[in-house]
């Protein structure tokens, strides 16, 4: 039989495994959370950002991702998730449950 220590190792090694599967992913999420929050050159670009803020020029970003983050918000929040719960459609035999399910598959 497995000792705690044995399993808090196995239970570390599978987590530093799948950290490190993971990793690029989490990178590539963070660098779309700066690109959608508004900071492009520093998800980007980061060196080119230091060097126009050293240099004293401008660095601009455009909203162009908003109106689509937006969009999607919107419908979801417009159009609410929901199950309809109603009575089977046979009727319920003596000997059990009904036939058929009582939560109706969406449409």
């Amino acid at each position: 039989m497995a000792t705690d220590a044995d399993i808090l190792k196995d239970i570390r090694d599978k987590f530093k495994a799948d950290t490190s599967a993971w990793r690029e992913i989490r990178e590539d999420g963070d660098k779309n959370m700066l690109v959608v929050s508004g900071d492009v050159w520093e998800a980007m670009d980061p060196a080119g950002k230091k060097a126009r803020i050293e240099a004293k020029r401008p660095y601009l970003s455009f909203d162009e991702l908003g109106q689509y983050t937006n969009q999607l918000v919107n419908e979801i929040r417009a159009n609410k998730r929901a199950v309809k719960v109603g009575p089977s459609k046979s009727p319920r035999s003596a000997t059990g449950p009904p036939k058929t399910p009582l939560i109706s598959p969406p449409t």
